[in-house]
């Protein structure tokens, strides 16, 4: 997919198919994507959940949110500064984890070593089905992540830790969390 837009270094020019919100306090889905497709709200809308976060102080979770997410978002809804206002409210379970091991862990992994799930498919994959009008796939395939991404978070912040798999040790390593 990167090639498609000249490298890593244009990954906000790939655009958006959709985007998941979850709002844990109200168990609450958004959904986005372009042309309201599937009766989600207008991507241009979701700065509506930045605004709110902001404003009242809401963390922002995922997971490489601030390197992937938040810069793809901003440049698809023209928001320029979206990452240095709400810089102070990620928490990037990717970051926190690279800047403890030195070395990225996939989505998947953790899902995988800390609760025993998987994602519904790879990550290429979603925008391919997008692309191809399979729009149910590629959503279901967002709020997985979501929904991963937000029990791996919550493992993490009530055990204290999160397992990683790795293809050196034969049992999934335990490594200590504190977001």
């Amino acid at each position: 997919m990167a090639e498609e837009v000249g490298g890593g270094d244009n990954l906000t020019d790939l655009g958006i198919s959709c985007a998941v919100f979850y709002d844990s306090d109200f168990d609450k889905y958004d959904f986005f994507s372009e042309n309201g497709i599937l009766g989600m709200k207008e991507i241009s809308e979701c700065s509506s959940v930045f605004e709110w976060a902001i404003n009242e102080n809401i963390p922002l979770l995922g997971h490489n949110i601030k390197n992937f997410d938040i810069p793809i978002i901003a440049n698809e809804i023209d928001y320029t500064n979206l990452r240095e206002d709400v810089d102070h409210l990620i928490i990037d379970t990717l970051d926190v984890l690279y800047n403890s091991l030195g070395f990225r862990v996939s989505l998947d992994n953790l899902a995988e070593n800390t609760l025993g799930l998987s994602k519904s498919m790879e990550g290429i994959e979603a925008p391919l089905k997008w692309r191809s009008g399979q729009y149910q796939e590629g959503l279901d395939y967002c709020k997985n992540d979501v929904d991963l991404g937000y029990s791996i978070f919550e493992h993490g912040r009530k055990e204290g830790y999160v397992k990683i798999g790795s293809k050196y040790d034969e049992e999934p390593r335990k490594v200590s969390v504190s977001w």
